[in-house]
């Protein structure tokens, strides 16, 4: 499954480079540091503790990145700007608050995902929904995210428990993350 995954980002970041707006949107630079970071876990180089960082990497990109979406909400910039110096201390110094990456990373997506939905319906234009780049990738990352939790939150639980079940939670947590993957591939095809 590891390798599918792999095929599936390298095809991500080949669309990435490809795609004018996805180019324009440096969307090939998150892709190339979590094709990067999932090949060197893999080999070993880092260890798994490089994903704490790596979260604070992704949370500090997609809050850019949807700040470039709302230039019209001064608040909604100022709390991007303020998770992202967050991330950005806990990416140099860990323990200066005591954050669960993961989930601040999880729960920061699905408010990305829900306002921009949230944000559309307010402000409708011409462009279909799914024809607009972002559209894949709040869907995307609300995917991945909501499931995320579902995975942690009794992973803990049944880590002690049932690990068959545990087994059985992570499987398809990966399934989710590799489908995940492919509605972002789809979002790079879209020209908006």
């Amino acid at each position: 499954m590891f390798y599918l995954y792999i095929l599936i980002i390298t095809l991500c970041l080949a669309l990435s480079l490809i795609n004018k707006i996805a180019r324009q949107r440096f969307l090939w630079i998150y892709f190339t540091f979590i094709l990067l970071s999932e090949i060197l876990v893999f080999a070993k180089i880092l260890d798994n503790t490089f994903y704490n960082k790596a979260n604070c990497i992704h949370i500090i990109f997609l809050c850019w990145y949807f700040h470039k979406e709302f230039v019209d909400r001064k608040f909604y910039k100022t709390f991007l700007i303020l998770i992202s110096i967050i991330s950005f201390l806990l990416f140099f110094n860990e323990n200066i608050l005591k954050i669960d990456t993961n989930i601040l990373k999880s729960f920061l997506f699905i408010f990305l995902s829900i306002d921009w939905f949230t944000n559309q319906i307010r402000k409708p234009n011409e462009t279909l929904i799914y024809q607009k780049m972002t559209f894949w990738i709040a869907s995307s990352i609300l995917l991945w995210s909501t499931i995320f939790i579902i995975r942690v939150i009794p992973g803990q639980f049944f880590a002690k428990l049932d690990i068959d079940f545990l087994r059985l939670i992570n499987q398809f947590y990966q399934i989710v993350t590799i489908f995940s993957y492919l509605i972002f591939l789809k979002g790079l095809f879209c020209k908006r």
